[in-house]
């Protein structure tokens, strides 16, 4: 039975679908690089390599530091420049004894720049200098010197003619009297007795050798002309032949030397005074004679100046001419020395000034000049901001300054040294100047009302400088 059953049918399998065909794909590209621009360089400003010589054209030029050796025709600077914009403007500033500022326009954005320092050689002084150059973003600075210590005796320091004002002689014109370059000459009146006139020599000079004409054209016989050089020395020459040198460190004026009448003077002449300093030592010779011999000039720099004085007549005339220094000889002259101090010898009549007899009055004097020129200083921004439309806020200052001026106090200073009078001399024509020219000013102030003209300021302004100029003597005459 088992094997005759026949099983059960089969189920079909299902027929499976066919795959459907992949396409292969493409092969994907690289990407591709964003370009960078190229930087564009702004090219940037310069002013550099500033650089001086003794030759326009630049032969040996040497930057900071450069030393040049006195006698040189003139002191060349240049400086380079680049990529600056058309027309930049360009500032020299030269400072040394002065203060000298100069512009100009460039014509072009590159180049280089060649000016000349000293508009004449008498100008390139000893010293040191320093010069800044300037656009309205660069600058660029180097200092150099001019050097008389390596130079020969005899090399020529300072040659004045007086053929012109080119060293700045500061020339004055006031009621004490004037200071003026006329006829190759330097003329110096003093119309007031007890006053002086003094101006001082652009520079400052260690050793030297120094002569000038001097010529007593009118001259009352108290009257003298000086040549100042050192802070506290100086030579005074009479019209009669007398001279002294004179020391005015100390509370008295000490006569170092002085010779009556001396031999080797020249009446109604000219006469050379020539002056050799080297060191400590000094000798003085007159019209080429040997008349006296110092050991004791101890300054490093020494102030040079001219100077006219008058004591108890005024109306003196005094000229200066063929004014020269020199690098000194290697040995300087001696005269024999007296055991003793030296004294003054007796002096003609009217002669030059008794000696003090007591303190000079200089502290609460030289206190005074201090505070009348800080009073001057302080008008003359007063009268600017009047002038250039200040109005009322400006007459407050300028008339209380201007007061303070007028009313400062006076002195007798009659029985003091020479050179306390002559600062008192002074101080009272600053005072008497201001009191003048301020007038027109302050009666616009007090007046409540009105301008100042051009011509009233231009007068003010240059009355102020000029009594400036005379308190800063005043000071230095008395050592401040």
């Amino acid at each position: 039975m088992l094997a005759g059953c026949t099983g059960a049918a089969p189920t079909p399998e299902p027929t499976p679908l066919p795959s459907p065909t992949v396409e292969p794909s493409a092969t994907p590209a690289p990407p591709t690089d964003t370009p960078v621009p190229t930087p564009t360089i702004e090219p940037k400003p310069r002013l550099e390599n500033l650089r001086f010589s003794t030759s326009a054209e630049l032969i040996d030029a040497e930057g900071d530091g450069a030393v040049f050796e006195i006698g040189a025709p003139s002191v060349f600077a240049a400086v380079d420049y680049a990529d600056l914009a058309e027309g930049t403007k360009l500032t020299w500033r030269l400072t040394g004894f002065d203060d000298v500022i100069e512009t100009q326009t460039l014509t072009g954005t590159t180049g280089t720049v060649i000016r000349s320092l000293f508009s004449d050689p008498r100008l390139a002084l000893p010293g040191d200098y320093r010069l800044v150059v300037r656009t309205d973003k660069q600058v660029v600075q180097a200092a150099f010197k001019v050097d008389a210590e390596r130079a020969k005796p005899g090399t020529v320091i300072l040659a004045e003619g007086f053929d012109d004002n080119v060293l700045g002689w500061e020339l004055v014109s006031n009621p004490i009297g004037s200071a003026a370059i006329e006829d190759g000459k330097l003329t110096i009146t003093v119309n007031w007795a007890n006053q002086n006139i003094s101006l001082p020599v652009r520079g400052k000079f260690q050793d030297f050798d120094l002569a000038v004409d001097i010529t007593h054209k009118q001259a009352p016989p108290s009257s003298y002309a000086t040549v100042i050089f050192a802070t506290h020395l100086s030579i005074d020459l009479f019209p009669n032949g007398t001279v002294v040198l004179l020391d005015t460190g100390g509370s008295e004026a000490k006569p170092l030397l002085s010779i009556t009448r001396s031999p080797a003077y020249k009446f109604g002449e000219a006469n050379q005074l020539r002056l050799v300093v080297r060191g400590k030592r000094a000798a003085i010779y007159l019209n080429g004679t040997l008349i006296g011999s110092l050991d004791s000039v101890d300054e490093a720099h020494r102030l040079i100046a001219l100077s006219v004085s008058t004591l108890d007549k005024g109306d003196a005339t005094v000229t200066f001419d063929n004014f020269v220094i020199k690098v000194p000889p290697t040995e300087v002259a001696v005269m024999p020395t007296p055991t003793k101090g030296p004294t003054a010898a007796p002096k003609p009549a009217g002669t030059a000034a008794p000696a003090p007899t007591k303190a000079a009055a200089t502290p609460p004097l030289a206190d005074a000049i201090k505070r009348v020129r800080t009073a001057v200083e302080a008008l003359g921004g007063a009268l600017d901001r009047l002038y250039h439309g200040g109005g009322g806020e400006a007459c407050g200052p300028l008339l209380a300054n201007l007061a303070a001026i007028v009313d400062a106090p006076d002195y007798d200073v009659t029985s003091q040294p020479g050179n306390v009078q002559n600062a008192y001399g002074l101080y009272q024509a600053a005072i008497d100047l201001m009191a003048d020219k301020m007038r027109p000013i302050a009666q616009v102030c007090l007046s409540g009302g009105g301008t100042v003209g051009k011509l009233d300021f231009d007068m003010a302004r240059t009355a102020i400088n000029q009594a400036g100029s005379l308190l800063t003597q005043a000071l230095n005459a008395l050592g401040e």
